[in-house]
């Protein structure tokens, strides 16, 4: 598979990727296939967003790392990368999934699944039901996906996480044992104050 030319100016870039942990991060930062030099690059005065660019395949990926999670803080990040990566026609927010119940088909979603969702919806302005995501002003939740491109991205899925176990030897299963599955009730021990940040 080619890669990319390197980039001629920030307006080559046309792919986002943002993450509110530095461990999502650092899985993204895994999948480039390349990491350009973003001192070369630049960004937007008075952008306070941190990147790191590089590639995927032939594209070029603009990995934004927010300083935590949040609407407000990702709807900054959003506006700043917008300031300097005025061409990016896809962007993407990769996190890992807080809790997911059983799949529709009751198929188990085990540690290390790859969740993708059909749908958006601002969590703080709705709730999900039975019979669909109903939003606190009367309006239903609407498809973002389109049908081939989610068969796409199953089909590729596979691939590319082969492709990521070859390059990171941190990046595997962690083992049945430790995929355990706590009722929504359970609260976690406190960590020990020594690594309390």
């Amino acid at each position: 598979m080619a890669s990319a030319p390197p980039p001629r100016d920030r307006g080559d870039f046309e792919i986002a990727v943002t993450c509110a942990l530095s461990l999502e991060a650092k899985c993204v930062y895994d999948a480039l296939d390349k990491i350009w030099d973003d001192k070369k690059y630049g960004k937007a005065p008075n952008d306070d967003n941190a990147y790191t660019l590089g590639v995927i395949s032939e594209h070029h990926v603009v990995l934004v790392h927010m300083p935590g999670m949040g609407t407000i803080r990702a709807a900054y990040a959003a506006g700043h990368l917008k300031m300097s990566f005025p061409h990016i026609k896809l962007a993407l927010v990769v996190g890992i999934c807080g809790g997911m119940p059983r799949g529709t088909s009751n198929e188990e979603i085990v540690l290390g699944n790859v969740v993708i969702s059909k749908a958006l919806i601002r969590y703080d302005f709705g709730k999900q039901y039975p019979h669909g995501v109903q939003e606190e002003d009367g309006r239903a939740g609407h498809s973002r996906s389109t049908e081939q491109h989610l068969r796409d991205m199953q089909n590729n899925t596979a691939t590319f996480l082969h492709a990521l176990r070859q390059k990171s030897s941190q990046t595997k299963h962690p083992s049945i044992e430790n995929d355990i599955l706590y009722h929504s009730s359970y609260t976690p021990p406190a960590p020990p104050t020594c690594c309390v940040r």
